[in-house]
């Protein structure tokens, strides 16, 4: 009997209360050095590297505006509304490497919505490669 390739779960929690998620997509650079995993839920997650390949190893800072290979772009959607990391606070991603496949490691971190700057929400999370 053949066993399907199941997909490893990402977890987080926004403001304490968990979510988790294995509808996550990756996507790796064909034309240009931008790699990513990103969830299709209600309440999702997208990180985007600025490498051909999906990274295993290594610390990067999140930053919507520097595209090299040292930072990250990471934000989170509740709905429609959009929270990121505001600019000029320093937070790390950190990955590693579980079952073979890339892992990102968030520690508590405040994230913004982009429309409004007094709304905020408080997520810490394990990304996992699908």
């Amino acid at each position: 009997m053949w066993q399907k390739n199941k997909k490893q779960y990402s977890y987080w929690k926004v403001n304490g209360v968990e979510y988790s998620s294995n509808n996550v997509i990756k996507s790796e650079g064909t034309r240009s050095p931008i790699s990513s995993i990103f969830s299709r839920d209600k309440i999702r997650f997208d990180i985007t590297f600025y490498l051909w390949v999906l990274p295993s190893s290594g610390e990067f800072t999140i930053n919507y505006t520097i595209q090299n290979p040292d930072f990250v772009s990471c934000g989170f959607y509740f709905d429609t509304i959009p929270y990121g990391v505001k600019e000029g606070n320093i937070v790390k991603l950190y990955a590693s490497e579980q079952n073979g496949k890339a892992q990102y490691s968030l520690e508590p971190t405040w994230f913004f919505n982009y429309n409004n700057s007094n709304d905020s929400i408080l997520i810490e999370g394990i990304f996992n490669e699908p």
